[in-house]
């Protein structure tokens, strides 16, 4: 409670956690929101530049006309192309982050955990890298899982002990763990 404390706000008689559980999957929640809340204004922050026309840059046809008139700085036009695609290519679909009902059911893609990892070691765990989809694979989740347990592996002294297809099946008789 005391971390959540830190970057939201809650009810503490509406949404006090009864059980470690119940603790967790608030928490996890929180942060959830709370990265959900930070992707919105990113995109907005993005858009704005993008919506004015005295803030639109030219397009590479203006950058490759404007270096036929001037000398010719390749690294400049290399770079300038570089970062045109790669604005272009973060168009793709915002990232989703999952909220909890249930750690064992919903927490077995390993979506809602890399994202409070992300929250908590943006350096480490970049968001880019995880697969936040509203419907993940099978394939989504298990990159997911082998995402957390490569984390857990570097930077938290190997301490992740369940298997793939424990995260996957979360079946009840590892609920303790």
């Amino acid at each position: 409670m005391a971390s959540v404390k830190r970057f939201s706000t809650f009810s503490a008689s509406k949404e006090l956690p009864y059980d470690l559980e119940d603790a967790m999957v608030f928490w996890i929640n929180k942060v959830n929101l709370k990265m959900r809340e930070i992707t919105e204004k990113e995109v907005k922050l993005k858009q704005q530049p993008l919506e004015s026309p005295a803030h639109q840059k030219p397009g590479l046809e203006h950058a490759v006309m404007h270096c036929m008139l001037e000398p010719v700085d390749f690294a400049r036009v290399v770079q300038y192309k570089v970062r045109y695609r790669r604005e272009h290519l973060s168009a793709r679909q915002s990232p989703y982050f999952p909220l909890l009902e249930d750690l064992m059911r919903d927490g077995s893609d390993g979506a809602a955990l890399l994202a409070v990892v992300h929250y908590y070691c943006p350096e480490q765990m970049k968001l880019d890298d995880i697969c936040l989809k509203e419907v993940p694979s099978m394939a989504d989740s298990l990159y997911n899982i082998r995402l957390l347990r490569e984390f857990s592996n570097e930077h938290l002294n190997k301490c992740f002990y369940l298997t793939l297809e424990d995260m996957l099946y979360a079946p009840l008789v590892l609920k303790p763990n």
